[in-house]
């Protein structure tokens, strides 16, 4: 006899065994709304998917509760539009302790060639717990033989990370010593011919804040990671409208997003978003969230940042006229235009190989996944 849906929640959120061959999975949706077809979507929408699908199969591979940690990388490679065919295609690459490192590759339906084309590379952090919310010890191994060049991207991206790290630690140590001056972090390479004005880190700060509704819940009865993700995408792409100047901005990027402690429905969540760093043609917009407990207590909840570039009305890149100030900046100003500019370099120059695998292009599937097949009546 099949289960309700009601005891399938109850064994999933209990601590049994994995499911055989449940390290992956895919979403197939049409993303945005018709009346907008033709026009960009924005990111916060396949972000939710993202980490929807991630906590799917987590939860089926650890076969109990599960929560988002980390994406380590967001990698945006072509637009997504309103009315178009997305599919999500993801997999358990890597089990620690508790943690499960998974991969998802997102394709869009083009409707002239008639297949799926590669427009967006994450890999998320998922970790398994108990029911008391604490980290669940004791995961299953993957199957041998999984995706080997996802392997090795996986083992070259941390390779970079913590290369990266170290450059991050020195910079911190400087700004800590009171060593960091604008004139030794300022960017020149981009130039100042299109600049017309600049503006402080501070004044062009934005602040955002909310108590989310119960449909945000997730199975944990905490706020769901994809809702939050929504949110800091949206204040991300709203600041940065703010401080070009342009309507026409969208996010290509995202990094280092970390989610250090579960939001609840009686949070208050204050968001504050911050350019942190400029080039010709866009901004990185550094978002960090804080709760606030009903006992008054206060704690840095996530933290991350998203790249976000600017276009004309037509579509074409368009040059920032803005510039950050950063003759009076203090020293914790001057630390985090000076990581993002390394982070920035450090992928560009060093370690570009790490930012998408080397069968990113290769035709769908490069995951395969199975479709359901119907379970032999008992």
């Amino acid at each position: 006899m099949a289960s309700t849906p009601a005891e399938a929640e109850k064994k999933l959120v209990g601590l049994g065994e994995a499911l055989p061959g449940t390290y992956k999975s895919f979403l197939t949706d049409v993303v945005g709304e018709e009346s907008l077809a033709g026009q960009r979507t924005d990111a916060g929408t396949i972000l939710d998917l993202v980490d929807s699908l991630a906590g799917r199969i987590t939860a089926a591979y650890s076969g109990g509760r599960v929560a988002t940690v980390n994406f380590d990388s967001v990698q945006i490679t072509c637009p997504i539009l309103h009315g178009d065919m997305v599919r999500m295609d993801g997999q358990v690459v890597r089990v620690g302790s508790s943690s499960m490192l998974v991969e998802i590759r997102v394709y869009k339906w083009e409707l002239n060639t008639r297949r799926y084309i590669p427009v967006q590379y994450c890999l998320v952090t998922m970790v398994a717990l108990t029911e008391d919310l604490r980290p669940r010890k004791g995961l299953p191994m993957l199957p041998d033989g999984n995706d080997a060049a996802c392997a090795e991207f996986v083992a070259n991206r941390k390779k970079a990370s913590l290369a990266l790290k170290i450059k991050i630690k020195a910079l911190e140590a400087a700004a800590a010593a009171g060593e960091l001056t604008a004139a030794d972090v300022y960017d020149s390479s981009i130039g100042s011919d299109h600049i017309l004005e600049s503006i402080t880190m501070d004044a062009a700060t934005m602040y955002f804040r909310k108590q989310f509704l119960p449909r945000s819940l997730n199975i944990n009865k905490t706020i769901f990671g994809g809702d939050l993700l929504k949110w800091m995408e949206r204040a991300a792409r709203t600041t940065a409208k703010a401080f070009a100047r342009n309507p026409y901005v969208y996010t290509i990027a995202m990094s280092e997003m970390t989610f250090s402690v579960p939001i609840f429905l009686s949070d208050m969540v204050e968001l504050e978003a911050t350019p942190v760093y400029v080039r010709r043609h866009v901004v990185v917009i550094a978002v960090r969230i804080n709760v606030e407990r009903l006992d008054g207590t206060v704690l840095r909840s996530h933290s991350g940042s998203f790249t976000v570039a600017t276009l004309d009305g037509s579509g074409f890149r368009a040059a920032l006229p803005v510039a950050l100030d950063l003759e009076a900046a203090t020293q914790k100003e001057l630390l985090a235009y000076a990581k993002a500019k390394e982070t920035h370099y450090h992928w560009k120059n060093e370690y570009e190989e790490a930012l998408l695998p080397s069968n990113y292009n290769d035709p769908w599937p490069v995951i395969e996944i199975p479709n359901l097949v119907l379970s032999p009546r008992r």
